[in-house]
């Protein structure tokens, strides 16, 4: 179970790191309001749960202990089986096949969801089977009598090896789980490709208001990194380049951000794709140049120092406006610098402007980050 294991877990890194973020992926499986709950994670964890549970076996090998045993292994396939089903419908693929989902499916209705049988013959429901363990039930075998009407209750026996069951169920889970593996290659593919093609609008885009508006309709994802990432913020420092340089540097330090994280994002795909271990899929690897964009008018550029000392956990805390670690603590610090100190008054002044604080605070910490010793 450990490879298939390793697939659904491939499987997970794309739903965490792509179906969560953006809707071109949303938009090409079930997205609906159920899914946004996020059963998806509820599915997942059932089967962490219950994978490792294939390798145990009672210490004893009593007729009792093989009974409990036997109900739990062929309950948990079964669960495995729907749950399976409903990683399909989300992917928009066909559910297993009965025929793949048997004999393991079919013992269990028999043995456990329906030891009598009945069939609902006009108003009354007719007796169809009944059923008993075997005596030679062991934790290796799985053995029981079998009595139904089409065989004039004539007991018939029926004996399975467990490894058998538990190695038909690997085989189940591994095709299926290809199944989604290969519709999640497809769209990682695809959105490879529209990634590339963002990026080649970019290097030629000059309009910040453009290169903005692209961003928010291509790589939403972006304007979850920041509480300046959004378009109404962004357009308006960029208006207000001319008037202080903070505004300057938040439309430089977007646009550096963005060329980071489109290589990255496409980084992560091909590490994603690469991970993938794949049994009777044939999929082509694609391979991801590392393409450097280079914006024009960088008023500013990244100009390293040494640092007198690394405020990461003071900053951390005045990013989310602390009282403690505030503004006013800060200015002690920093009281002799007047370009911190201005950048601390305006975000004192507007502790409720988030476009007014966080401008400063985005030019603070460059300013921090690149003072002399």
């Amino acid at each position: 179970m450990d490879l298939v294991r390793k697939k659904l877990e491939r499987i997970t890194d794309f739903w965490n790191g792509f179906v969560w973020n953006y809707k071109i992926i949303q938009n090409q499986i079930v997205w609906d309001e159920e899914v946004k709950t996020n059963y998806y994670g509820d599915i997942l964890s059932y089967f962490y749960d219950t994978f490792d549970l294939f390798k145990r076996k009672p210490e004893k090998n009593s007729f009792q202990d093989s009974i409990f045993y036997a109900t739990g292994l062929l309950q948990i396939i079964y669960v495995h089986q729907d749950l399976t089903d409903e990683l399909l419908k989300i992917f928009k693929i066909t559910s297993g096949s009965r025929k793949d989902k048997n004999p393991n499916r079919e013992i269990r209705n028999e043995l456990i969801g329906h030891p009598i049988s009945k069939e609902k013959a006009g108003k009354s429901n007719k007796f169809k089977s009944s059923v008993l363990w075997g005596r030679n039930l062991t934790t290796e075998n799985l053995h029981y009598i079998k009595y139904a009407r089409d065989k004039n209750f004539q007991g018939e026996e029926k004996s399975y090896a467990i490894k058998d069951i538990i190695e038909s169920h690997r085989v189940y889970l591994d095709k299926y789980f290809n199944k989604i593996i290969e519709k999640v290659i497809n769209m990682l593919k695809n959105y490879t490709k529209r990634l590339k093609e963002f990026e080649s609008v970019l290097e030629k885009e000059k309009d910040f208001n453009k290169i903005v508006d692209l961003t928010s309709q291509r790589y939403e994802h972006m304007f979850k990194q920041n509480y300046l990432y959004n378009v109404k913020y962004l357009k308006e420092c960029y208006k207000r380049k001319d008037e202080h340089v903070r505004y300057q540097y938040v439309v430089n330090y977007f646009k550096k951000e963005l060329a980071e994280c489109l290589i990255d994002t496409q980084a992560y795909i091909q590490r994603l794709l690469s991970d993938v271990v794949l049994e009777n899929v044939t999929t082509e690897i694609i391979e991801i140049p590392q393409i450097e964009i280079r914006f024009v008018d960088s008023s500013i550029q990244p100009n390293v120092k040494n640092k007198v000392q690394d405020y990461h956990y003071e900053i951390s805390k005045l990013y989310e406006k602390h009282i403690a670690f505030g503004v006013s603590n800060f200015k002690n610090l920093f009281k002799g610098n007047s370009e911190i100190i201005e950048e601390l008054d305006n975000m004192e002044i507007n502790i409720n402007n988030n476009l007014e604080y966080y401008s400063s605070f985005e030019y603070l910490n460059y300013l921090i980050k690149n003072i002399e010793q």
